[in-house]
C-alpha cells in the first residue's frame, strides 16, 4: 500500500485538526474552571457583606468575626498580619478589625493584599 504525497499531506492534516480540537477543548475546561472558581470567591464576599446599609452593628460584627480571624492577638500592639504588622494607637483590636475590613470592602482590594502600618484614632472638636 503506497500512500501518495497528496494523501500523506491530508493525513496530517486531519491529525493536526484533531490535536487542535483537543486542545481547545482543554482550553475551555480550564476557562470555565477558573470562571466557577472567581464566581465562588465572589459570592463569598457578598454573602460577607449582604444586608442592609442602615443596618451597620450585625455587618460590623460579621465582618469582625472573619476579620478576627486572620489576626494574631498575641501582641496588643503590634497586630501580626499576613503582610506584616499593624500598630494601634488608642484603638481596640475589634475596631481595628472592623476598619480593615470596611477599607478592604470600599477599596475592592482583598484584605490580605492590603498592607497597613499602623491605625490611630483621631480625636475631634464636634
Amino acid at each position: 500500500m503506497n500512500i501518495t504525497i497528496p494523501q500523506a499531506l491530508a493525513i496530517s492534516g486531519i491529525a493536526l485538526l484533531i490535536i487542535m480540537a483537543v486542545l481547545c477543548c482543554i482550553m475551555g475546561i480550564i476557562y470555565i474552571m477558573g470562571f466557577s472558581i472567581r464566581k465562588t470567591e465572589g459570592k463569598s464576599l457578598k454573602d460577607l457583606f449582604k444586608g442592609s446599609q442602615n443596618d451597620n452593628s450585625s455587618e460590623a460584627n460579621n465582618t469582625t468575626d472573619v476579620v478576627q480571624q486572620n489576626i494574631s492577638t498575641e501582641d496588643k500592639t503590634n497586630l501580626s498580619g499576613s503582610l506584616g504588622s499593624v500598630k494601634l494607637i488608642n484603638v481596640n483590636e475589634k475596631d481595628a478589625a472592623l476598619i480593615m475590613a470596611i477599607v478592604a470592602h470600599n477599596s475592592g482590594i482583598e484584605l490580605n493584599k492590603l498592607i497597613f502600618k499602623s491605625i490611630k484614632e483621631l480625636k475631634g472638636d464636634n
